[in-house]
C-alpha cells in the first residue's frame, strides 16, 4: 500500500477520481445553481463568437419605428395588413409568418379584407398565444389567445409563439411542439394533440410537410418528413425544445425590409424589384417598433420576438444545431484534474496552484473554441473538479511536509541567530563611520524630498472620475433616484454624472470637500452622501463656518464646560458630539481663521476634542463633509489655509456647477418649487407661462438655485387666483440679452404690491429688514425701534451690508468693476417696483456714501491681499454684520481684478472629481 502511494501517478488518479465524484455530486444537489451559471458563461459565449451566416432564403418585414411614424399610430387598420399579404404572394413569397395576433374582430369590413387576403394567397402561417408549463415529456400549453376563427380557418397553418423563458428572463431554447391535451379549433395540428411553434410551423408550410408526418422522439429528435425526399431531422432534449443557435444581434443578421417602405415600392410601381427580391423566400412580418414585443435574448436585452423565431429557424436550416456534450465535458474534468495533482505532487505547492489557474483557463478557452463548431461543454465541472483537486492535493502535500517543516523550523532558528549578530555588528560599524557635520539640515533635506514625493503620489490618486460611458438608460435611473430618493431635482448629464460617482464614494469613511458657488446645491449633495453611506439613519449635523468668529466656532463645534467664560454656566454639547457616528457637513470651511483650523485638523486626524474650559478628552466617530465657494489650493499658497488640513480635507473633492452651466435644470426646478410654494401658500398656481420661462431661461442667476427658489417663493405669495405665473409676476428678475449680464428690472405696467424688496438672492430676514425700512421711509431710529433695537447704529450697518451684498451680486462674473448702471440697478433691486422716488433717491444717496468710503480706503492698497487683510479687519470693527465679510472682500477682488489687472481670482467650475 506505501508502494502504492508514494506513486504520484496511481496517487493522482485517485485525487482527479474523488475530485469529479465530490464535484458531480454537489452538482446534482444545485442543478439551479448549475443551470444559471451554465445559461451566463453560454451567453458570453454567443457575444465572444459574434454573427454567423444566415440562410438566404430567410427575409424579414419590420414593423419598424419608420413605418409608425409614416402610417400612424399602432394598431393600424387591418387593411394595411392585407395589402401586405397580397404584395407578399403575388412577388412570389414562398410561405408567410406573420407575426402579429389578430385575436378579435373589429367588425368593420378590414376583417373581411384580411380574410380575403389570407384566404387568396394560401401560404399564411399564423400566430398562437399558450400559457406554457412543465409536463410529463412536453411542455403543456394551457389557456390559448389567437386569431378569432374565421381568420384561423383562412391561414395555411398556425403555430405558437409562447417562448420558453430560463429563469434569469433570458430565451435561449424553443419548444418546438408543445402538448395541447385536446385538438383545438381551425389550423393544422402535428399529431392531433401536439401543436407545432411558429417557427416549425412556417417550416412545415415552406417544405409542404402535413402534420401527420411531422413525428417526435422526445429527448432524440423532431422528424420532418415529406415530399422530393425530405428526410429533416431536428435534435432536441426530454421536454421536445431545440437550443436556438442565434446568428447575431438584431440589426446585423437576416435581410430586413421595412414594412412602409415595401407598400410604397408597390404604389411606385416597382413590382418586378420586389419580385426579384421576394420569390421563394420565407418572409416573417413582425412588430419591431420600440417597446413591441422585444424579448431578451444571450446577445441583447431587447430582441423581437418575431426574431427569435427567425434565428430558430435559421438553426433547423442551416444545421447549425448546438449540442450539449456531457461525456466530453466530464472526460475533460478528470483530465485536467488529473494534471493538476500530478502539478501538485511533484513541484512546489505554488507552482501546482499556478499550473490549476493555467488548466482553469484552458478549459474556458477550449469551451469556447468548441462553441464556434456547436459543441456546448460545460465550463463548471471542469472549473471546480480542479480547484477540488487542488484542496486535496494541498493537504495531501501538508502532511507529508510535516516532518521537514520540523527540521526546517531548526535551520531557521539558527539562521535568526545569524542574522542578528549581524545586524548588531553593522549598527555598531556605522556609528563608527557616522561623520555628518550638520544632521538638522540633513534631515531637513529628506524630508522634504520624501514630501515632495507623496506630494506627486497624492496628487496623481484621483479617488474617482466622472464616468463617460452611461448611457440614456443609466443617465434615467440617476434622474429617478435623485429627484424620488433625494430631492435633488436635475435632468443635467454634468449632475448626474457626480450623482452616480457619489453613489461610488459615499460607502467610503473618507473625508469629501464640495466646491461650488453658493446656492449650488452643497448640502442636498452632502446628504445624498449621508443618505446612501452606511451612516444613513444616523446624525447629519450642518453648520456654517463662515457666519462667527474664532471663539465662537470654536464653542459651537466643541462645545463648552461650566465656568469656561462668562454666562457659561452648564455644560454645552458641540455640534461634533451631536455628530457622532454619524455626518457632520461644514459649510464655507475655507472662511475659518487659522487658529481654529488647527483643532479641527486635530479632530479629523485623532478623532478627538476637549471642549472649551475643559480637560478630557472626548472621542467621536464622524464622517466630515466641507464645503466652500474658495480654492482651498490657492489660500494654502497665500497662507490663509493650513496645507496639513487641506491635505485631510481635499481627499475626496467634488465640484458642483453653477446653475448657469445646467440651465437645462432650471425649468424642472421651476415645476418643482411652484408645486411645493403652492402647497405651502394653499394657492392654485400650477405652472409658469412660457414667456416666463423664457426669462427664467436667459437669466444669469447669480445667486444660483436659492436665488431661483427664493424667486419663485415670492411670486406664488404674491400670486391671486390665477393658475399660471406669467411674465410680470417675475419683473423683478433683470432682463438680459446674453443672459450673462445683470441689467435693472424695467418697470411694468402692473399694478405695485407692497414695497417688498425685489432682490431674490436675499434672505427672508433680509427682505423683511427692507420692507421695514422701506415703510419708515428710510428713517434708521424709526426701523430700530421697530426691531426692538436702542441703537440704531445696528440698523445703519445692516443696511451697508445689504448693500454691499448687493453690489457684489450686480457685479460678480463681471469683467469690469461698478459703473452707474449698476448703482442704479443696486437702487431698484433695494427698493422695489413700489417705492417713490423720494425714498430711491434717499438709498441712492446711502449706497453712494457707502461705496464712496469704500473706494477712499481700498485704493489706498497697493495690492490686492494686503487690502483684504486690512480693510475686512477694520471693517468688522464697525457695526457691518459678519455674516456680509464674504461681499465686502469680494467687492475688494473685484476692484483690483478689474481696475488694476490682477490674475482672476478662483471660480469652482464642473469639472468633476
Amino acid at each position: 500500500m506505501r508502494r502504492y502511494l508514494e506513486n504520484h501517478y496511481f496517487m493522482a488518479a485517485g485525487m482527479a477520481f474523488l475530485s469529479s465524484l465530490i464535484v458531480a455530486g454537489t452538482l446534482s444537489l444545485f442543478d439551479g445553481l448549475f443551470s444559471d451559471w451554465e445559461n451566463k458563461t453560454l451567453d458570453y459565449r454567443f457575444r465572444l463568437r459574434g454573427s454567423i451566416p444566415v440562410d438566404p432564403r430567410i427575409v424579414m418585414i419590420d414593423i419598424d419605428d419608420q413605418s409608425i411614424g409614416k402610417i400612424g399610430r399602432w394598431p393600424w387598420d387591418r387593411t394595411y395588413h392585407a395589402q401586405m399579404i397580397d404584395i407578399l404572394s403575388e412577388s412570389g413569397v414562398a410561405v408567410t409568418g406573420y407575426d402579429i395576433l389578430f385575436n378579435s374582430k373589429t367588425g368593420g369590413p378590414d376583417d373581411n379584407a384580411l380574410i380575403t387576403a389570407i384566404a387568396k394567397a394560401g401560404n399564411i402561417i399564423l400566430p398562437i398565444g399558450f400559457d406554457l408549463e412543465k409536463g410529463r415529456d412536453l411542455l403543456n400549453a394551457k389557456r390559448a389567445v389567437g386569431p378569432f376563427d374565421a381568420l384561423a380557418k383562412a391561414a395555411a397553418g398556425m403555430g405558437h409563439i409562447s417562448s420558453n423563458q430560463d429563469r434569469d428572463g433570458i430565451i435561449r431554447r424553443m419548444p418546438l411542439l408543445v402538448n395541447t391535451g385536446e385538438p383545438l379549433a381551425g389550423g393544422n395540428r402535428a399529431g392531433g394533440h401536439l401543436f407545432p411553434s411558429f417557427s416549425l410551423g412556417i417550416l412545415a408550410g415552406y417544405f409542404q410537410v402535413p402534420s401527420n408526418q411531422i413525428t417526435i422522439e422526445p429527448g432524440k429528435e423532431i422528424a420532418l418528413l415529406g415530399p422530393s425526399n425530405l428526410d429533416m431531422r431536428i435534435p432536441i432534449d426530454d421536454a421536445g425544445m431545440m437550443p436556438i443557435n442565434y446568428a447575431g444581434r438584431w440589426v446585423t443578421t437576416f435581410t430586413h425590409f421595412s414594412f412602409a417602405n415595401i407598400l410604397d415600392a408597390w404604389d411606385n410601381g416597382e413590382k418586378a424589384s420586389l419580385a426579384n427580391l421576394l420569390r421563394g423566400k420565407i418572409a416573417i412580418v413582425s412588430n419591431t417598433a420600440t417597446g413591441y414585443d422585444l424579448k431578451p435574448i444571450p446577445l441583447e436585452p431587447a430582441h423581437p420576438g418575431g426574431g427569435i423565431h427567425a434565428n430558430a429557424i435559421n438553426t433547423i436550416l442551416t444545421r447549425q444545431y448546438l449540442q450539449n456534450s456531457i461525456i466530453t465535458t466530464w472526460v475533460m474534468a478528470f483530465v485536467l484534474s488529473l494534471l493538476e495533482a500530478l502539478a501538485l505532487l511533484r513541484t512546489q505547492p505554488w507552482m501546482g496552484v499556478g499550473a490549476g489557474v493555467l488548466l482553469a483557463a484552458t478549459s474556458l478557452f477550449f469551451a469556447i473554441g468548441a462553441f464556434h463548431w456547436g459543441i456546448v461543454l460545460s465550463t463548471l465541472p471542469p472549473f471546480l473538479a480542479i480547484a477540488m483537486t487542488s484542496a486535496i492535493g494541498l493537504l495531501y502535500q501538508h502532511g507529508r511536509a510535516a516532518d521537514q517543516v520540523k527540521s526546517l523550523l531548526v535551520e531557521k532558528e539558527r539562521l535568526s541567530k545569524s542574522l542578528a549578530e549581524k545586524v548588531h555588528a553593522l549598527e555598531a560599524l556605522e556609528k563608527k563611520s557616522e561623520q555628518d557635520t550638520n544632521p538638522t539640515r540633513e534631515k531637513e533635506k529628506q524630508l522634504r524630498g520624501e514630501k515632495q514625493q507623496l506630494e506627486k503620489q497624492w496628487a496623481a490618486c484621483l479617488p474617482i472620475k466622472l464616468r463617460d460611458d452611461l448611457s440614456e438608460k443609466d443617465l434615467e435611473g440617476l434622474m429617478r433616484a435623485c429627484n424620488d430618493d433625494h430631492k435633488i431635482v436635475t435632468r443635467s448629464p454634468v449632475m448626474l454624472k457626480i450623482f452616480d460617482a457619489v453613489k461610488r464614494i459615499a460607502q467610503a469613511n473618507s473625508t469629501v470637500v464640495i466646491y461650488g458657488e453658493s446656492g449650488t446645491g452643497k448640502e442636498k449633495l452632502a446628504m445624498a452622501i449621508r443618505n446612501l453611506s452606511q451612516r444613513q439613519g444616523k446624525p447629519f449635523i450642518s453648520f456654517n463656518c463662515g457666519a462667527l468668529a474664532p471663539g465662537l466656532l470654536e464653542d459651537e463645534l466643541f462645545g463648552h464646560e461650566p465656568g469656561a467664560f462668562p454666562n457659561a454656566i452648564k455644560t454645552k454639547i458641540g455640534r461634533f458630539e451631536q455628530a457622532n457616528n454619524g455626518t457632520m457637513f461644514l459649510d464655507e470651511i475655507g472662511d475659518i481663521e487659522l487658529q481654529s483650523q488647527v483643532k479641527l485638523l486635530r479632530v479629523i486626524q485623532e478623532g478627538e476634542f476637549e471642549r472649551l474650559g475643559g480637560v478630557k478628552k472626548i472621542t467621536v466617530d464622524v464622517r466630515l463633509i466641507a464645503a466652500t465657494y474658495r480654492n482651498l489650493s490657492e489660500m494654502v499658497q497665500s497662507g490663509t489655509f493650513r496645507e496639513d488640513l487641506y491635505y485631510r480635507l481635499n481627499v475626496i473633492p467634488i465640484t458642483l456647477p453653477p446653475l448657469r452651466d445646467r440651465k437645462e435644470d432650471i425649468e424642472p426646478l421651476c415645476h418643482f418649487f411652484v408645486e411645493n410654494f403652492s402647497k405651502e401658500n394653499n394657492k392654485k398656481v400650477k405652472r409658469i407661462s412660457p414667456k416666463a420661462m423664457e426669462r427664467m431661461q436667459s437669466y444669469a442667476w447669480p445667486g444660483n438655485i436659492r436665488e431661483l427658489e427664493n424667486a419663485i417663493a415670492r411670486a406664488v405669495a404674491l400670486a391671486g387666483d390665477e393658475e399660471e405665473l406669467t411674465d410680470a409676476d417675475f419683473s423683478f428678475i433683470p432682463v438680459s440679452s446674453s443672459g450673462n449680464t445683470i441689467t435693472p428690472a424695467k418697470q411694468t405696467s402692473s399694478p405695485p404690491v407692497l414695497n417688498t424688496p425685489t432682490v431674490g438672492f436675499l434672505s427672508d430676514t433680509e427682505n423683511e429688514f427692507l420692507e421695514t425700512l422701506m415703510k419708515n421711509k428710510l428713517d434708521m431710529k424709526k426701523t430700530a425701534k421697530d426691531k426692538g433695537l436702542n441703537n440704531y447704529n445696528a440698523i445703519t450697518g445692516r443696511l451697508k451690508g445689504i448693500c454691499f451684498k448687493t453690489l457684489a451680486y450686480i457685479v460678480n462674473d463681471q469683467n469690469r468693476y461698478i459703473n452707474d448702471s449698476d448703482m442704479a440697478a443696486a437702487v431698484s433691486h433695494l427698493c422695489g417696483a413700489g417705492a417713490n422716488g423720494d425714498i430711491k433717491e434717499g438709498m441712492k444717496e446711502k449706497i453712494n456714501e457707502y461705496h464712496n468710503n469704500h473706494l477712499q480706503k481700498v485704493e489706498k492698497y497697493p495690492e490686492m491681499d494686503l487690502a483684504v487683510r486690512a480693510l475686512i479687519h477694520e471693517e468688522w470693527n464697525t457695526n457691518t454684520p459678519v455674516e456680509y465679510k464674504k461681499d465686502y472682500e469680494a467687492l475688494i477682488r473685484q476692484y483690483f481684478l478689474t481696475t488694476r489687472r490682477r490674475p482672476a481670482m478662483f471660480k469652482p467650475g464642473s469639472s468633476g472629481f
